[in-house]
């Protein structure tokens, strides 16, 4: 487990200069820690997005696939209609479109990326909220990595389950 291999430090045997423990901490809280944090909300904004496109796109060709049934239904009721083969291909079509969209869905790791990256968030608050109660550098630090380390661990572990992909 690469969260294992952070080895928390040794307390310093005489305190730093204050000054530079501030500019240190406001150096990791701004390149790491709140990178960090907009790096795991861009990617859910990514999958939110993604997600409702998909949604739409699924329903539009469910609903048009159920059109062209009842298409398909009246071009058998009314005798003459010469739409029948086409209507029955497209109905057909679309429900294959929409079933190969639920396979996809199924094997894609938005539901848990998602609930990964707001794990994710909230252990990086967490640490932002000890650094604001005043918690040392050889605290935060070790933390912090530990969490990137560990939200890392669980990406590789979530796509080890992945079987197929566009």
């Amino acid at each position: 487990m690469p969260k294992n291999l952070v080895i928390d430090p040794d307390p310093p045997a005489a305190p730093g200069d204050a000054q530079i423990i501030r500019e240190a901490t406001t150096a990791y809280r701004e390149l790491r820690i709140l990178y960090q944090d907009r790096f795991a909300m861009s990617e859910l904004h990514r999958l939110r997005e993604n997600r409702r496109f998909f949604h739409s796109a699924a329903d539009l060709i469910y609903f048009a696939g159920a059109i062209l049934v009842l298409l398909s239904l009246l071009s058998k009721v009314i005798p003459g209609m010469p739409i029948s083969a086409w209507v029955d291909f497209l109905a057909i079509s679309c429900f294959v479109a929409s079933l190969s969209k639920l396979v996809l869905d199924n094997a894609s790791l938005t539901e848990p990326s998602a609930a990964r990256f707001v794990r994710y968030r909230e252990d990086i608050a967490r640490v932002t909220a000890s650094i604001d109660a005043g918690a040392g550098l050889d605290d935060f630090v070790p933390a912090m990595e530990r969490i990137s380390l560990g939200e890392l661990e669980q990406f590789c572990d979530s796509s080890k389950t992945i079987n197929y992909r566009l």
